[in-house]
């Protein structure tokens, strides 16, 4: 394992910092606000916008005939 780190440029003393550091698992609420927002948006803006191509297809076919 100490030949890996060296190789990515670390000694023993500046990879021990790296291994030794607790992660942080932290998360930002605003981030995921955000994202969430987005993620719903482009959802509801797929659906409205297929709904509107499906009835224009719609009425394309089928209006007019009897």
């Amino acid at each position: 394992m100490q030949a890996q780190w060296e190789k990515l440029g670390y000694t023993v003393e500046t990879a021990a910092d790296i291994i030794t550091q607790p992660f942080d698992y932290t998360i930002d609420t605003a981030g995921v606000v955000i994202t969430g927002v987005v993620i719903i948006g482009f959802f509801v803006f797929l659906i409205v916008m297929s709904d509107r191509e499906y009835r224009q297809v719609i009425a394309e076919k089928f209006d007019g005939r009897d």
